[in-house]
Order: structure tokens, then sequence, then C-alpha cells
């Protein structure tokens, strides 16, 4: 007689458990993918007295590109920024003293997208210049060189100015350091004074608002200061290297301008000042040194402990000049909505795998 009954038995615990530990695996691999692209390269700009060469660098060292950001004749040097801006590095790269007040924007292979004039086409005192990706767009912030008033102006991709204002009072003209970060969705702008005053650092939010003020080494200090800035989980951290004349010295601030970690980016006998830049990686600050004028053209890499973590050299080692220096913090990745889709089918075997199964038919 045939049996048309279908016979249902339960899957036994060994198949359930093999199938909710796989589709567990599967989400737990979509939950603890990288929220951030792991990319952080380092831009370095020659100084005064070769070509006006930019270097590319991974985190490790590794040459990537390589060009110039300006006439190949033009020896002022030049001061650089980076970030990422949409899924794509932006270059900023600044003419130093003795030309047109120079701002050209490249791509990461070296591809001119953009140039404009920072300030009045006479003035002759160089640049310094930032980037940041601010809700989509890239902000570029600009400092006057020595020479002339203390100005910081800010630019959209496109050179559109933005805004402008004096980081110190009008009548210094040792020249402006800057740097830029995109903080909860608010760009703020740290600027750091030149040589020949007190190595002040003045806090911007886009408005020019003035945050905070202080003195980032021994008031008595007059060589000046680099600054960078960047976004460490949701707090501004700022670094700031010492001018020619002192001790390579390295400070980083809370955004408060409390102290939070000192250290030599170089060994303590150099005086030729140091260029410093700061970005979020992996959730910790990153610091990049370059060393000044007078040495070979090193750039050192630390934790935020002070840490060395890697060291090479930006341009030939004989080129004497200095080294500006930059770092692109990792972008955001969101997950995509097809791995969502995935993770949630998953849950769903998860139950299925917990259901009776039935058997094929069977005659007796």
């Amino acid at each position: 007689m045939l049996n048309n009954t279908l016979r249902v038995r339960s899957r036994t615990a060994s198949d359930a458990a093999h199938l909710r530990r796989g589709a567990l695996l599967l989400v737990s691999s979509l939950i603890a993918a990288p929220s951030h692209s792991t990319e952080n390269d380092i831009v370095a700009g020659a100084g005064a007295g070769g070509q006006p060469l930019v270097n590319t660098y991974s985190a490790t060292g590794s040459p990537l590109t390589s060009f110039n950001a300006f006439n190949p004749f033009f020896n002022g040097g030049v001061s650089v920024g980076i970030a990422n801006v949409n899924g794509q590095t932006n270059i900023v790269s600044g003419a130093g003293a003795g030309g047109a007040p120079l701002v050209n924007v490249y791509n990461a292979s070296g591809t001119l997208l953009n140039s404009f004039n920072a300030f009045d086409p006479f003035f002759s005192g160089g640049v310094s210049v930032g980037i940041a990706n601010v809700n989509g767009q890239a902000n570029i912030v600009a400092g006057a060189g020595a020479g002339g008033a203390p100005l910081v102006n800010v630019y959209n991709a496109s050179g559109t100015l933005l805004k402008s204002f004096d980081a110190f009072d009008p009548f210094f003209n040792g020249g402006v350091s800057v740097g830029i970060a995109n903080v909860n969705g608010q760009a703020t702008i740290v600027a750091g004074a030149g040589a020949g005053g007190e190595p002040l650092v003045n806090v911007f939010n886009a408005s020019g608002t003035l945050l905070k003020s202080f003195d980032a080494f021994n008031p008595s200090f007059n060589g000046g200061v680099s600054v960078g800035i960047a976004n460490v989980n949701g707090q501004a951290e700022i670094v700031t290297g010492a001018g020619a004349g002192g001790e390579p010295l390295v400070n980083i601030y809370s955004a408060s301008g409390t102290l939070l970690k000192s250290f030599d980016a170089f060994n303590p006998t150099f005086r030729g000042g140091v260029s410093v830049a700061i970005a979020n990686v992996n959730g910790q600050a990153e610091i990049v040194t370059g060393a000044g004028a007078g040495g070979e053209p090193l750039v050192n890499v630390y934790s935020s402990n002070g840490t060395l973590l890697n060291s090479f050299d930006a341009f030939d080692p004989f080129f004497a000049g200095g080294v500006g220096v930059a770092i692109e913090s990792p972008t955001p990745v969101p997950l995509p909505g097809m791995a969502v889709l995935t993770a949630l089918c998953a849950i769903a075997l998860i139950f299925i795998g917990r259901r009776p199964r039935r058997e094929p038919l069977t005659t007796h």
C-alpha cells in the first residue's frame, strides 16, 4: 500500500547549531568590517632652495607619486595639505616666499584640478595651506606668510572665498601657519604665529570667531609655530611644532589648550624647526613631523604617546631646504546596502534552522 504521508522530523541539534554558527559568523564579519578606509597617505613639500617638489607616500613610507607643484624654476618652497573628499584624494599646495601667493589643487595622481591666488597677487611672502572635507565639500585654508598682515582666507574647492579674518593682531607680520579639520560637522581652523612674536596658537570656527588662544611653547620662544589639527573621536586635537632656533619640540593639545603630550621630533640638538601634521587613524591620533632647513629631509611618524612608528627621507638625502608635511585621515565608509540585506538574510537563516524539515515520500 502506498503511503503518501510525509514524515516530518526535526533537524538534529548538530544541524541547527552548524547553521546558526555559520550565519552568526557572516553577521559578525559584516559588523566587524572596518568603518574607515585604510588610506592615511603622507604628503611632503620641499622647502626653499630646490624645485617645488611634492612627494606622496604610504603610511609605511613607500613612494606613491611625485610632481612639481609649481613652475620647476620656482625655488621658494611648498606648503602642503591633503584630504579625502567624497572618495577622492585632494592635495593642496601653497607657494613659498618669492612669488605670487598661488594655491594649486591636485588629485592623487598629480593632475591639476584648480589654481588661484590666496591673497593679493602682489603679496610675495608665501602661503601656508590646509584642507579638510567639511560635509562633503573641500574647505581650503590659507595663511599669509611673513611680511604682511596675519591674514587667514578660507576657500571652497573652486577657489571661491568663503571667509577672511586676521589670525592675530593686525600689526603682527611674522606670518601664519594654518590647519583645518571637520569637527562634528563644523570647520575648525587653527593658526600658529610665525617667527618674531610669542608662540601663540589661536583656534577659530568657520565664521572666524576666536574659540581658544594659548602659547604652544615657553612664551619667550620666538621662532614661530607650525600647527595641525584633526578630529579624534569627536574632539579636536592640535599638534604644534617649534620653529627654527629651538629644540625640535612637538606638543599635542586638546581643543581647550590642555597639554596632552610633549616630545622631541628629531635629535634634540637639531635647530632647524619642525613642521607638523596630525590625523585620526583607527581612533588614535597619528603625528607626522618634517625636519626644517639645515638637515636631511627627514619625516618621522609618531603615535599619540610619542612612540616613533616610521622614519624616512622625503627627498634626496642631500637636500637641506626642509620639509613641509601633511597626512590624510582615513575616510568613513558606510556599510553597503547589499551587505545589510545579506546580514538580515543571515539572521533569518538562524531562525529557519530551528524549524522542522520534511523528508521525501516513502513507500511501504
